[in-house]
């Protein structure tokens, strides 16, 4: 099976080489599994011009496409093929060259199941938007125009053609003197009656047929017969049905509209005048990611010194929150006005020493009114009235627990005994009043340690 993939294609200069050397390497999509992706991000080949499609049958048997034995093997991937071309003559360029969109056109058969056309179609999307690309929708001119999605989503994205230039392949297949040839010979010329306007301007190519393919023909062949069409001023002999009728296309050989050989300086231009037209963009974007890295930047703050300064400013910090932390335990307030100052909310942990005295006084009241047995009625410091009925109780409880003691006598263990049954609920009271204290002190060390640590050691502050 045939893998459609993204190919992104960097060219580079490299004076120190003399032949062009290749290298791959593939950018997983995020669709796939964290093991996938990092089996694929290992994936890292070389070859040189004559070798690069064995490279590219190296990648996609590491993106699992050529393998035989699968039957539910992919067609497309989201999967990016990094192509990084180094040479001395390479000009600095990135290409992107992306799959062709599947038709789904009423009537007619759609070529690809749902899946491969949202994954195209995303893919598509994602990199056409960029504000900062030129669009090169290539389309081959012997089947129906609107059979080429690609122009419509150009259209949408790119309404007023500012970064669309146009590719025509194929003119050689069509039947010549149609309807489908006019129509294809006004878009190429940008008629004003065109179906479609490239804000950039348009190209004509001729492809080298499957026959010239297979059977190896060369580049400098290749161009011959590109040039050797456009020049004719009447179809070849060779031309099947179309031999001997007039060849429109001829209009075009006095322009540079058409071939390679006028492509390649057409996009240089094309690139130039793109490239001023994005600078102030570039130049706010570069300024953006300047002021986020700064921030970055001034948020590592004293990361970036060495481990030994690091030490002695932390032991610094560590002195500043233990001096704070002393102020509020004394409730002093005053060395410190940075951290206490007027205007914190008051009511805060920041104020330690009064948030425990707030606490001593709730703990004080809640011992008066529930710090002994309800059947004792009698709170820790009132006296009991003359009639206090559980005086006899008293009474009977020491008679009734007489041990090795003189008559007349009684062991003080029993004191203790009627002491630990009156103030059974202090155990609870005195848990609930810990438990208020070590909050308030927890959330003061939070405050000091966020307040001191904070902004030059963030990962101490939030970590603590």
């Amino acid at each position: 099976m045939v893998l459609i993939k993204v190919y992104r294609i960097r060219l580079i200069t490299d004076h120190t080489l003399v032949k062009i050397a290749i290298t791959a390497k593939i950018s997983p999509d995020v669709s796939r599994t964290e093991s996938e992706q990092t089996v694929l991000k290992r994936f890292r080949g070389t070859s040189g011009p004559h070798n690069f499609d064995r490279l590219v049958k190296l990648a996609s048997d590491a993106m699992g496409f050529n393998d035989s034995s699968s039957m539910n093997q992919p067609r497309f991937a989201g999967d990016v093929l990094c192509v990084e071309i180094r040479g001395p003559r390479c000009p600095r360029l990135t290409l992107v060259d992306l799959p062709g969109l599947i038709p789904v056109n009423p009537g007619k058969a759609v070529q690809g199941n749902a899946d491969d056309i949202r994954i195209v179609e995303s893919i598509t999307d994602k990199y056409i938007r960029d504000e900062m690309s030129v669009i090169l929708p290539v389309v081959n001119s012997n089947v129906d125009f609107q059979d080429h999605g690609i122009l419509e989503k150009a259209r949408r994205v790119d309404p007023e053609g500012r970064r669309t230039f146009g590719v025509i392949t194929k003119p050689d297949r069509i039947d010549a003197g149609g309807k489908s040839e006019a129509d294809w010979f006004k878009l190429a010329r940008q008629s004003d009656d065109a179906f479609f306007k490239f804000g950039k301007g348009c190209h004509v190519l001729v492809n080298r047929s499957n026959q010239k393919t297979q059977a190896g023909t060369s580049s400098a062949e290749r161009d011959a017969n590109e040039e050797n069409f456009f020049r004719d001023e009447v179809w070849s002999e060779d031309s099947g049905e179309n031999a001997g009728k007039t060849n429109n296309w001829h209009a075009l050989y006095q322009t540079d509209q058409w071939g390679v050989r006028n492509l390649v300086p057409r996009l240089g231009t094309l690139l130039y005048k793109h490239t001023l037209d994005q600078i102030d963009s570039v130049r706010t974007d570069i300024e953006t990611r300047l002021a986020n890295y700064d921030a970055q930047l001034e948020h590592l703050g004293l990361g970036l010194l060495d481990p030994s300064k690091l030490a002695s400013i932390l032991s610094k910090r560590f002195l500043e929150i233990s001096k704070t932390t002393s102020q509020a335990v004394l409730g002093t307030y005053r060395l410190d006005p940075s951290f206490f100052g007027i205007g914190e909310d008051e009511k805060s942990s920041r104020y330690l020493r009064s948030r425990i005295r707030d606490g001593n006084a709730a703990f004080d009241a809640q011992m008066k009114a529930k710090g002994h047995r309800s059947e004792y009625k009698v709170a820790p410091d009132e006296e009991p009235p003359d009639n206090f009925a559980w005086a006899d109780f008293f009474h009977r409880f020491l008679k009734e627990t007489v041990g090795t003691e003189l008559p007349g006598n009684f062991d003080p263990e029993r004191t203790t005994k009627l002491f630990h049954h009156y103030s059974k609920p202090w155990v609870e009271l005195s848990r609930e009043y810990l438990k208020l204290a070590n909050r308030h002190c927890r959330d003061f060390l939070l405050l000091v340690v966020n307040r001191k640590l904070g902004k030059d050691f963030p990962d101490i502050a939030t970590n603590f």
